[in-house]
């Protein structure tokens, strides 16, 4: 449990690799901490992101502050001597690779052409396997997927941490969140943990999007400078659901992942079903060390 005992050491990061669910951990504290939202405007002010324009280093407080990062656990990791501890999400690697493809797709606009997609996806699916993760995190030192995990399981400054698997999370979301208010301290009863689950689905997320990029809201999901991605077909908030991934890539692609990353999906728990999909074990297995 996070008990603020110096108000110099009052972050607690929301760490993950990209696109592992850590928007949706940041919207339900979000509604948990500050009651429903309406819409995305307050997200990057309440629980800030450190990679994003403009980003100011919350003051030091007797109240604990969350700040997002993608960032690789290391010695050169900014506000070290604030931080009074992390919460860490996991996911499948093939899920987060797909997840990524999907915001190449809006990144870059790509056109809503299968053929073109399915050149696009191949040639990423290969630089993710070759580099172990997306070539994109890496020259901005978020390192491979499993390096990433590995930095924040090995815990080098014994910082107090809470590990959670996203697939745990979207399983049973209240039970979860519940284990998440014990490590923060955070005295919610099961109906307001409940409240804060409804208004943060993503169907919900997705809503909130496709409003805000239709009506020019300023916010999480539209700005000027990144306009020009809502006329696309594509949306940062995709389905959320687990492994679907697996059914998108060929019997050798899905085989060429599994064999690069069994070492940590083992570690942290995962399996593969007859399908080819990646599935959890028991809950608690992210904690393992």
């Amino acid at each position: 449990m996070i008990n603020v005992t110096d108000p110099g050491r009052n972050i607690i990061w929301i760490a993950s690799y990209p696109k592992s669910g850590n928007t949706w951990v940041r919207f339900l504290l979000l509604n948990l901490l500050y009651g429903k939202q309406e819409s995305s405007e307050r997200l990057d002010k309440l629980v800030p992101d450190i990679h994003k324009r403009g980003f100011i280093v919350p003051p030091p407080g007797s109240s604990l502050t969350y700040v997002k990062s993608h960032l690789k656990m290391s010695a050169s990791m900014p506000f070290l001597e604030r931080t009074a501890g992390f919460i860490y999400v996991v996911r499948n690697p093939i899920d987060v690779m797909l997840s990524n493809l999907n915001y190449v797709y809006l990144t870059y606009r790509t056109p809503d052409n299968p053929e073109i997609r399915e050149d696009v996806k191949n040639d990423y699916i290969a630089q993710f396997i070759g580099h172990r993760g997306d070539p994109r995190w890496l020259k901005q030192g978020m390192g491979s997927w499993d390096g990433h995990v590995e930095s924040w399981c090995a815990n080098p400054h014994q910082l107090p941490g809470f590990f959670v698997r996203y697939e745990d999370m979207l399983e049973d979301t209240l039970s979860e969140m519940r284990r998440l208010c014990d490590f923060l301290g955070l005295e919610k009863t099961d109906a307001e943990i409940q409240e804060a689950v409804n208004q943060s689905t993503f169907s919900r997320m997705r809503s909130i999007e496709q409003r805000e990029l239709e009506n020019k809201v300023e916010g999480f999901f539209f700005s000027e400078y990144r306009k020009q991605r809502s006329d696309t077909p594509d949306r940062f908030m995709n389905s959320g659901k687990s492994g679907e991934g697996s059914r998108r890539l060929s019997h050798d692609q899905r085989n060429a992942v599994l064999s690069l990353f069994h070492p940590m999906l083992t570690k942290l728990g995962y399996s593969m079903d007859r399908d080819g999909r990646i599935v959890v074990a028991g809950k608690g297995q992210a904690n393992a060390k």
